[in-house]
């Protein structure tokens, strides 16, 4: 895998452990959903490269080893009898997705042993009812599934996962008459915060409530949650009413939502709340190709309110028929998307229900419309994609090499729709890159591959587009983008002490006293403390910061852009100027 392949695969199981999506499947359906998600681009490659198949032939003819471990409680360090163990195979160069890896249970003390394993890299998980879901990791912090390796004839032992306690949020839902809410979609939604401010809503777990209104959403880690009643989108029609989506204890936003606290091992129980209804009404229209792109196409249109950033529907359309129509839309301002669709492409992937073919994205074009208590029309024309060429450099590089970097647009329209909302390329040897299939919308510049160095400047057809969006039309070429690059990034180490005392397992942050250079997410640092209660933040953009060492936060609410402003008492400023290692000793902060 090159390295934009490795990130998505590497993202989309640290995604899949964080956020316990795995609480009612198997881990078999959770590796197909991994690989299916993420790694697209790793089958192609799989797909040229059959060396990688040649190796995994010649590997099962080797001597078969053994992995051994134990299932625990995470709490209070207890066997786990009877709990599920899965292994699912990793590839060097490409993956193996197995619709059934194999699987075994735990005795009574909670050993297990799979005596037969071809040589490779293995990821280990456990299940057990009641408690969340885990992956093999080495050490206490860790946040990602760990690989196991497995040599030849060899028996590698302590395997052990330990697993979390489950909390539980139960309760009760009611139409605006009191009624029980047969049916309706409730979910527990954590918020998650990134660097620069974004912020998305992750559900953890879904139910449906039964006939009494009742839901238990079950499996849940330890944390505060949401708890959501999504749209139900049942109407067909102008005017008819369905249950508007709402958040405890009955308002239409997060934001102005009831935080509710899930306890390992307990129950919160009696969140009970009544839900309205509204009239929705129908967006139709046609999708206009006005891309000379060959071949077969369908096409796939979404709807999103950008008032509130609620998915609303999805139209998939047959290539003969470019019409549209999206049902059960409530009144307000949307930014409707449609991306055209080659037939599925000759690449499968083995799934549970057979094999998957994938469809190949190849145009997309947008447009706003407002439902105004009324059904709404609009075409959406289609263009071609965009391409931004152009080449970096590094400031006083003094024979530093350029391999390995890449270059990457990330979208900062509202909405970004479906798909990725970013576009990247790597460099060749001269720093030249090609970044195509970009998407109309607004896009950050930001480089990746090398930890030394940072962007220094962007700049487009004479403009500076440094710390500001590039505006990118469709069907268009930017070709003449100037990239520069800096090595003067500074160390910042240091220790956190409370009443002289070492404080382990804090995060500590880095955040910008520029407003401004918040909103970009390379400005935000952040790193651990280890055992001693000592950190280093390396890569650090020359400039003046507000340093916090707060716990560790499932939402990371640290990144929120107006953190620093609630909670300068308990920042230290530091300046780093180029070059720099700098030392500073910080307390813990309580966040607000």
């Amino acid at each position: 895998m090159d390295s934009g392949q490795s990130e998505g695969y590497n993202l989309a199981v640290h995604i899949a452990y964080r956020n316990r999506m795995i609480t009612s499947a198997k881990f078999a359906k959770l590796s197909v959903g991994i690989f299916l998600a993420a790694c697209t681009a790793v089958f192609v490659t799989m797909a040229a490269n059959p060396s990688a198949a040649q190796t995994n032939s010649s590997a099962t003819q080797q001597q078969p080893g053994q992995i051994t471990g134990h299932v625990y409680r995470a709490d209070n360090n207890e066997p786990v009898p009877r709990a599920t163990v899965s292994m699912n195979q990793m590839g060097g160069r490409g993956i193996t997705v197995t619709a059934s890896p194999q699987t075994t249970r735990t005795d009574a003390t909670g050993a297990y042993t799979f005596t037969t394993v071809t040589p490779g890299n293995y990821i280990l998980a456990a299940e057990h009812a009641g408690l969340i879901n885990g992956f093999f990791m080495r050490g206490t912090n860790g946040t990602s599934p760990e690989p196991v390796a497995v040599a030849p004839g060899e028996t590698v032992s302590k395997i052990d996962v330990r697993l979390l306690a489950a909390a539980v949020i139960s309760g009760t839902v009611l139409d605006e008459d009191n009624q029980p809410l047969e049916g309706a979609q409730v979910s527990a939604v954590r918020l998650r915060y990134q660097k620069g401010g974004q912020q998305t809503e992750q559900p953890l777990k879904s139910v449906t409530a039964d006939d009494q209104g009742n839901f238990r959403l079950y499996g849940l880690p330890e944390g505060n949650y949401f708890v959501r009643v999504d749209n139900r989108n049942l109407g067909n029609g102008s005017g008819e009413a369905v249950f508007r989506s709402a958040y405890y204890p009955g308002t239409p936003t997060v934001e102005s939502a009831q935080r509710l606290k899930a306890t390992a091992g307990a129950e919160t129980s009696g969140v009970r709340f009544a839900i309205g209804t509204q009239s929705t009404f129908t967006i139709s229209g046609t999708v206009i190709d006005n891309s000379d792109s060959p071949g077969q196409r369908r096409y796939l249109v979404s709807a999103i309110r950008t008032s509130e950033g609620e998915s609303i529907g999805l139209s998939n359309q047959a290539t003969n028929d470019s019409s549209f129509a999206i049902h059960g839309v409530p009144s307000g301002d949307y930014l409707l998307t449609a991306r055209s669709l080659t037939a599925p492409a000759p690449i499968q992937i083995a799934g549970p229900n057979g094999s998957v073919q994938i469809a190949q994205h190849i145009n997309s074009g947008t447009a706003v419309v407002r439902v105004s208590d009324a059904d709404a029309r609009v075409n959406i024309p289609i263009s071609g994609m965009a391409e931004v060429d152009g080449r970096i450099s590094i400031e006083n590089a003094n024979g530093q090499s350029i391999s390995g970097i890449r270059v990457t647009l990330q979208s900062q329209s509202f909405g970004a729709g479906l798909g990725n909302a970013t576009a990247n390329a790597g460099t060749d040897q001269n720093g030249a890159f090609k970044i195509q299939n970009v998407q109309t919308g607004s896009y950050l510049f930001s480089v990746a591959g090398r930890n030394d160095m940072y962007l220094k400047q962007a700049a487009c057809s004479g403009r500076d587009y440094t710390y500001q969006p590039l505006p990118i039309d469709s069907a268009i070429t930017i070709a003449d983008c100037a990239l520069t690059l800096s090595m003067d990034t500074a160390v910042m180490t240091g220790q956190v002490l409370d009443s002289n005392k070492p404080v382990p397992d804090l995060v500590v942050v880095a955040v910008p006293q520029s407003l401004a250079l918040r909103r970009i997410a390379r400005y935000t640092l952040t790193a651990n403390t280890d055992a001693n209660g000592t950190f280093k933040i390396s890569g650090m953009i020359p400039g003046d910061y507000l340093v916090f060492a707060v716990p560790k936060d499932d939402e990371q609410s640290y990144f929120q852009i107006d953190f620093a402003d609630r909670n300068q008492r308990d920042a230290e400023r530091v300046s780093i100027n180029s070059g720099d290692t700098k030392t500073v000793t910080l307390k813990p902060a309580s966040s607000q």
